[in-house]
């Protein structure tokens, strides 16, 4: 159990939250890996980034970039991807 995080005074809660966080502790849905590449990418200007200004903001797996939907554009004049829109 994580001691630094549990209250004292709440043990039943404190079971059901470490229960909890671990269950879903690297099970998460995506792919940190390739979320890494891809920071890496836009931040070195490499890989699909190549030639292209480093985004304020950047949609990084398919949920995120569902979620967003056109704001992207919206909001830099540039798509997901960084093309001008």
């Amino acid at each position: 159990m994580n001691k630094i995080a549990s209250i004292p005074d709440c043990p039943p809660l404190n079971h059901q939250l470490e229960n909890a966080f671990t269950s879903v502790s690297g099970h998460q849905p995506g792919d940190p890996g390739k979320g890494v590449a891809r920071i890496t990418e836009a931040v070195t200007h490499t890989g699909y980034a190549k030639d292209m200004e480093a985004p304020v903001r950047m949609v990084v797996d398919k949920d995120a970039f569902d979620r967003t939907g056109n704001r992207s554009l919206e909001w830099t004049g540039k798509d997901k991807l960084g093309r001008s829109g």
